[in-house]
């Protein structure tokens, strides 16, 4: 498996994430044909690379049903839940490790650049 695909590793998805998203859902209407880990790791990569949800790789599955999936749940609220149960995993350092990853316009010399990441170690 491609880890530049698949971020986090299947095992500690079905841990910690995937209890989260399962609970979230209906068991209503018919099995789905795309993974939860596949709609995570396909929420990360396009949060990662910038890349609009039609650009998704086909090991992903077809991206209209994946952007469905995402913003069905992003509509309950489920990934503000997901983002806190990581956090207390690893407190503060996920969401500035996204941030640090999505690139940023400069608008006095239009370059693009990722922002410093702060020392999480010695807080102010």
């Amino acid at each position: 498996m491609d880890k530049r695909l698949y971020p986090i590793s299947e095992e500690f998805f079905n841990d910690k994430i995937n209890p989260l998203i399962v609970g979230s859902y209906s068991q209503a209407g018919r099995p789905p044909r795309i993974t939860n880990y596949q709609v995570f790791c396909s929420a990360l990569y396009v949060l990662r690379t910038g890349s609009s949800w039609r650009d998704l790789p086909k090991n992903y599955g077809y991206w209209h049903s994946v952007y469905l999936r995402f913003k069905k749940s992003s509509d309950r609220g489920l990934w503000w839940t997901v983002l806190q149960e990581l956090q207390g995993i690893k407190p503060s350092q996920l969401i500035w490790g996204w941030m640090h990853y999505c690139p940023v316009k400069n608008p006095i010399n239009s370059t693009v650049q990722s922002l410093p990441l702060p020392n999480l170690h010695n807080p102010v």
